[in-house]
């Protein structure tokens, strides 16, 4: 597994960093000064094989003081041949994701399936030594280190010094084989050999033994990591999801009655308080039909009489107009019947007063005969009677006024009998007035009652110079006629 390309977003003092569509080469130099970035550089790498460690934000050593978000991207090309773009981005929670061959993997905070073989601690001891870490090394660490550099500049015509060592060793022990008659030392260094290799087998084995247990227990670690983020990421899913699930109660809501609801224009007509409109409605409502109770209980008594609307009532309808002309002619009378009881009364009030004139003028009372009389007579010649009585009571007048008071004895009967004359035509008048409901002869009785009224009075006033004789004579004359 080789890195071609590397490009940093933002991780601790690096930003933007990006080497370029060009693949690295088998030997890479970074150079710069101290503090400029080499260790952040080789602690990005670690990150984007292994995951961010710390996985939280805010205690990952990494993230940039400006705020942004630890993230970046390398493109490697395993042995293969085929190449891999790994991108990780350390938010709330760790996310990555790597493509190969065509496929997205979800890789969060897991690491490569390349470098699990390797625990993190080991990758960092061997492949981050430093000077002060080279300088202390004994000559078999040494040896491997240059085993390793050696074996990562890929040269052919190199090998590792160790090999060649093993290899001189083994053709000497073939060449020089000692026996027990010879140098006890060499026998004593053999058998110490023996013993060296037997316990380094051991140790081999012990070491191969303890590198699998601390691969188990990083395996373990990291299981137990991923688990402890999964729970982490469950739990703040549930606290997303219980802080959400009234908001979702309440879409789902908001949906149901937007459903129920319809089109909001055909909400534009509604009042600001539809509840108080209802309300008003209802109210409304309910004295509608409180009014349409009583309507239906008023309807009762016209209902049962278009039930009873018959043959009869068919008829009367048939002659609508000639009902509705007789009401206006009816209401045309009502003035008339009006001043014809008032003439009633008055004429009434004629006759009882001409009834009182009548009983100290005749000897007799007007009876029934009498009136029978006066009704034959015509209302012309009532008219010429009063016309004539009229012209003697102005004759009288004038004689009266050219005579002196001791005058002539006649004047007397005859200012009564003209007053009798005028008084009886009077009543006449009246009579056939009332009894025929003329209103011209009732009018013409009582204009005649009032002069004949008018001659008695006269006559009274000059009643003390009349002789007696002449009264009696009158009387006589009256009964008889």
């Amino acid at each position: 597994m080789r890195i071609e390309r590397i490009h940093v977003g933002a991780f601790g003092r690096l930003h933007g960093l990006d080497t370029g569509s060009e693949p690295l080469s088998a030997l890479v130099v970074v150079l710069g000064p101290n503090e400029a970035g080499k260790s952040t550089l080789f602690h990005f790498l670690t990150s984007m094989l292994y995951g961010f460690h710390p996985a939280s934000r805010e205690s990952n050593p990494y993230a940039p003081w400006d705020g942004a978000d630890p993230a970046g991207e390398v493109t490697l090309r395993l042995d293969a041949g085929s190449s891999v773009r790994v991108e990780r981005r350390l938010l709330s929670q760790p996310w990555g994701r790597m493509e190969a061959a065509g496929t997205v993997e979800d890789l969060r905070n897991r690491a490569l399936p390349w470098a699990e073989h390797v625990p993190q601690t080991v990758f960092r001891q061997v492949f981050a030594v430093t000077l002060t870490e080279m300088d202390g090394l004994d000559d078999e660490t040494w040896g491997r280190v240059q085993d390793r550099i050696l074996g990562a500049m890929g040269s052919s015509d190199l090998r590792a010094a160790r090999h060649v060592v093993a290899e001189l060793e083994e053709e000497a022990a073939r060449i020089w084989r000692p026996s027990r008659r010879g140098n006890q030392r060499a026998r004593d260094a053999a058998a110490e050999i023996l013993a060296l290799k037997a316990r380094r087998r051991e140790a081999g084995e012990r070491d191969r033994r303890l590198r699998e247990l601390a691969a188990d227990v990083e395996r373990v670690r990291r299981d137990l990591r991923d688990t402890r983020e999964a729970r982490q990421a469950a739990r703040i899913e549930a606290d997303r999801v219980q802080d959400l699930a009234p908001v979702r109660k309440q879409l789902i809501r908001i949906a149901a009655l937007r459903e129920a609801a319809g089109p909001a224009e055909a909400l534009r007509g509604l009042p600001l308080d539809p509840a108080a409109e209802l309300r008003s409605l209802q109210a409304r409502v309910g004295s509608l039909r409180r009014k349409l109770d009583e309507i239906r209980a008023e309807r009762s008594e016209p209902q049962a009489i278009m039930d009873a609307f018959g043959s009869e009532e068919r008829a009367l309808l048939a002659r609508a107009d000639d009902v509705s002309g007789f009401l206006a002619r009816h209401g045309g009378l009502a003035a008339d019947r009006e001043r014809h009881a008032a003439l009633e009364d008055e004429a009434r009030e004629l006759c009882a007063r001409m009834g009182s004139a009548a009983g100290q003028v005749l000897s007799a009372p007007v009876g029934e005969d009498v009136a029978h009389t006066l009704a034959e007579v015509s209302v012309a010649e009532l008219r010429d009677r009063v016309r004539r009585a009229q012209a003697a009571r102005e004759e009288r007048r004038v004689r009266e006024a050219a005579v002196p008071p001791d005058g002539p004895r006649g004047s007397g009967p005859a200012l009564l009998a003209a007053a009798a004359a005028v008084l009886v035509s009077a009543a006449l008048l009246l009579f056939v007035g009332l009894s025929g409901g003329s209103v011209l002869a009732t009018v013409a009785g009582v204009v005649v009652g009032l002069v004949g009224v008018a001659l008695l009075l006269a006559w009274i006033r000059g009643g003390s110079r009349r002789p007696v004789s002449d009264e009696l004579s009158f009387d006589a004359a009256e009964s008889e006629s």
